[in-house]
């Protein structure tokens, strides 16, 4: 079982957790998809941390959180360093497939994709 706990011990920053709502502990109902709810939701926290005088170095992301990040990089660039672990990938069931369409052929071709933001 993946553990932010763990990962923030073993490379000793401080953290920030996002829950999206309807998860964790948060209010509201979660919604299967709501991408770009959740990147707005991510540059939200991301200029409240700014305003207190943090730095933002890097977002790493779970699952769906790993989806969201990308997209989040993608809309807004604010931040350079995603980690996406084990991010949707077949979600052709959702909405994903707006955001990456034009590396589908890619995906099959090679069996992955790099974009440079």
């Amino acid at each position: 079982l993946f553990s932010y706990d763990f990962l923030c011990e073993i490379i000793q920053v401080n953290t920030f957790r996002l829950f999206f709502k309807g998860c964790g502990n948060s209010e509201g109902e979660y919604s299967y998809g709501g991408f770009e709810q959740d990147a707005a939701d991510i540059d939200d926290a991301v200029k409240f941390l700014v305003s207190e005088g943090y730095q933002v170095d890097g977002i790493i992301g779970f699952a769906k959180g790993g989806n969201d990040a990308i997209i989040y990089s993608a809309l807004y660039g604010e931040v350079k360093k995603i980690i996406a672990l084990a991010p949707i990938i077949y979600a052709t069931n959702c909405c994903m497939p707006q955001f990456f369409q034009d590396s589908i052929d890619e995906i099959k071709k090679t069996g992955e994709v790099m974009h440079h933001i």
